[in-house]
């Protein structure tokens, strides 16, 4: 039996597979998985964080300078953090993040948090969060998919950005309506990782985000434009959602009514962050919110962002239209 505190907190069940420890941080495998890179900076990172990353940062701050391609931006950018930047997270809260990435929101959680439990399916990324916050003595690593963590008491917070969207390819199932099911399941499995009380953070893109309707590429097919709004015809597992039809999803899942944060440009570098009701309250310039917008994403020239934007904020509906939704949902 694992106990990732000394003192107290959730444990994980059973034998948990193969154990070892980096630095402060123990790793616990959770089931035999993928070696090979995800995306193909993973090898580049593990060789950056040698040392973690507290120690890494002028060497971090040089690779940024350079204005390197988007992925490696995505991974080391300390922007990305602004996701979560407003959330109240208590000091000795217990928080479980699942599909943590290269661990590019971790270092926040565990500034934040008294315990961080950072899962990641891929094991060479759950090395790569282990190397870069080895001198963090608040943080396990677990590898293995979200289907394998079982604990014995459930967590406080729950953490999901950017992965809810690939459910339908990377969740084991035998669902045959692979276009809903495994969301479902998803969402039916963070419920029961966090406690009564407890919430969940969860940030994905939103599929009439007015970055699509402008004509911006399928994040989640690499390929044309429009395919979110009209319903993915060429659906291959990964999709993001409405605003209401994640709401009708928690409802059923069995979580609260959800509040949803507004991320400008969106949620993966986020610029600003706006509770829903702000746009109401503030009085938010059109400029400026439709001069943020996420260029790294190639696409047509169907119309001008910025005066869309403006159009919808006039109409009082950009809180629909939003690229990318952060929602924190009572457990």
């Amino acid at each position: 039996m694992f106990d990732h505190r000394s003192d107290q907190g959730p444990r994980l069940r059973g034998e948990n597979g193969s154990q070892r420890r980096v630095g402060h941080v123990p790793i616990h495998v959770l089931e035999d998985t993928a070696e090979a890179a995800f995306d193909g900076c993973e090898a580049t990172l593990h060789a950056l964080f040698d040392r973690p990353e507290s120690e890494r940062c002028a060497e971090v701050d040089a690779i940024l300078a350079t204005a390197p391609e988007w992925l490696m931006q995505y991974h080391l950018s300390p922007q990305r953090r602004m996701v979560l930047s407003w959330a109240d997270i208590p000091a000795d809260a217990t928080v479980l993040e699942v599909g943590a990435g290269c661990g590019a929101v971790t270092g926040l959680l565990c500034d934040r948090a008294g315990h961080v439990l950072a899962n990641e399916k891929f094991a060479t990324r759950g090395e790569v969060i282990a190397r870069r916050y080895a001198d963090r003595d608040n943080l396990t690593v677990l590898v293995g998919g979200l289907d394998t963590i079982m604990l014995t008491e459930p967590v406080d917070i729950v953490v999901c950005i950017g992965v809810w969207e690939y459910t339908g390819v990377f969740l084991a199932g035998d669902d045959e309506d692979r276009f809903v099911a495994p969301f479902e399941r998803f969402l039916g499995l963070l419920r029961g990782l966090v406690r009564p009380g407890g919430r969940l953070l969860l940030a994905i893109e939103n599929k009439l985000g007015v970055q699509y309707l402008a004509g911006a590429e399928e994040d989640h097919l690499h390929h044309g434009a429009l395919a979110g709004v009209e319903g993915y015809p060429d659906y291959a597992g990964a999709r993001t959602f409405w605003r209401e039809e994640i709401r009708r999803q928690m409802d059923a899942a069995g979580f609260g009514d959800p509040t949803f944060h507004l991320p400008f440009p969106d949620y993966k570098m986020p610029e600003l962050v706006l509770h829903e009701d702000a746009l109401e309250r503030l009085d938010v310039h059109a400029a400026e919110l439709g001069g943020l917008i996420p260029w790294h994403r190639p696409r047509l020239p169907l119309i001008n962002e910025a005066l869309l934007t403006r159009a919808l904020l006039d109409e009082g509906v950009m809180g629909s239209f939003a690229n990318s939704f952060v929602v924190d949902v009572p457990a």
